[in-house]
C-alpha cells in the first residue's frame, strides 16, 4: 500500500507540475507578444524621428523661418490674451 500511495502522490504532483508548466508557457507567449509589440513601436518611433530629422535637413532655412513665424505668432497671441485678461479684470 505504501508504494501505491507514493505512486498516486507522484502522479498528482506530476499533473500539478504539468498544469503549472502549461500556464507558464501561456504567460511566456503573452510576454513575448508584448515584447514584440513594444519593439515594433520603438522601431516606428525611431523611424518617425529619422523621417522628421530628414525633413528638417531637407527644408533647411525654409523650415526655420516657418518655425520662427509660428513662434512669433504664438507669442503675440499669448501677449494679447494676457493683456485682455488684465484689462478685463481692471474694468470689473
Amino acid at each position: 500500500m505504501g508504494v501505491e500511495d507514493a505512486l498516486k502522490k507522484s502522479e498528482e504532483k506530476a499533473k500539478e507540475i504539468k498544469s503549472k508548466l502549461v500556464e507558464l508557457q501561456r504567460q511566456l507567449e503573452q510576454v513575448e507578444k508584448l515584447i514584440s509589440g513594444l519593439k515594433d513601436k520603438a522601431a516606428e518611433t525611431i523611424n518617425g524621428r529619422r523621417e522628421i530629422l530628414d525633413a528638417i535637413k531637407d527644408k533647411g532655412p525654409k523650415l526655420q523661418w516657418l518655425v520662427v513665424a509660428a513662434g512669433s505668432t504664438g507669442a503675440i497671441v499669448v501677449a494679447a490674451a494676457v493683456a485682455y485678461v488684465c484689462y478685463s479684470q481692471r474694468r470689473s
